[in-house]
């Protein structure tokens, strides 16, 4: 079923709809929704019209329809939940993705406001684990971007199912660097 965000100016308002209720082109799963400085509400969820791939979409502040940020089902394959932060004129979403020998990777990309319109790479993919598809446990590394200082961040779970927490820094020449050592 689709899903739709409402809000409330006040306290004592009621509830409203941000834009269009329903506004997905069908089932959609784990919602992040963010705002832009300009109050633009970004969101990135697991699309279940496009095969339970990645899709961003966003509503302007006198915007009454939700529209599409870039292409429908942007990330290679099916995702786990993804992370969303707003950087200025970029977005960056992040999301685990399997491949056909089961394991599970970091997937970061960018999409420059004023740029080509693409989802880009941001860094190369950060590999995480072999899942094991028997397994009935949340295998999902679950990832969160951040951005600090001007520097970009994912924490994640590290080493499937039941890992402990990791955290990299987007580096020079798209490398994600480790931050901090383990005690």
């Amino acid at each position: 079923s689709a899903w739709n965000f409402m809000t409330a100016a006040d306290p004592d308002a009621q509830w409203g709809n941000a834009g269009n209720p329903g506004f997905t082109a069908g089932g959609a799963e784990y919602p992040v929704l963010k705002a832009g400085a300009d109050g633009t509400l970004y969101v990135v969820f697991k699309d279940g019209a496009n095969d339970g791939k990645a899709t961003a979409m966003k509503l302007g502040p006198s915007d009454a329809t939700w529209s599409l940020v870039g292409e429908a089902g942007f990330s290679p394959g099916e995702i786990g939940a993804p992370s969303l932060v707003v950087d200025g004129n970029t977005l960056y979403a992040a999301f685990a993705v399997v491949d056909e020998d089961n394991l599970s990777s970091i997937l970061v990309r960018k999409f420059e406001l004023n740029g080509s319109g693409e989802w880009e790479m941001a860094g190369e993919g950060i590999p995480v684990d072999t899942i094991d598809p028997d397994l009935l446990a949340d295998q999902d590394p679950q990832p969160f971007l951040h951005v600090h200082q001007g520097d970009l961040y994912v924490a994640y779970r590290d080493g499937l199912p039941y890992g402990g927490l990791t955290v990299r820094k987007l580096a020079e020449g798209g490398v994600w660097e480790w931050v901090g050592e383990q005690e």
